[in-house]
């Protein structure tokens, strides 16, 4: 079993000239759909952490601001 991300995987896939890259499109659909998914979830707690960090008067919050 590869350790090597999806992406990479796919990626390394369409810059080999030897392959044939239209089987290749709907892994890569899937893939980017699922990279889109996490992106959105990890933009949700990022906006979460910084309106946390807004409210919160102490060194944290001095900190996000520089």
């Amino acid at each position: 079993m590869s350790t090597q991300p999806e992406a990479l995987r796919l990626a390394a896939l369409l810059d080999d000239p030897v392959n044939s890259k239209i089987y290749l499109a709907p892994y890569i659909a899937a893939e980017l759909r699922r990279l889109h998914e996490v992106n959105q979830d990890l933009l949700k707690a990022l906006q979460t952490i910084m309106n946390i960090s807004l409210m919160d008067s102490g060194h944290w919050a001095r900190t996000i601001e520089l």
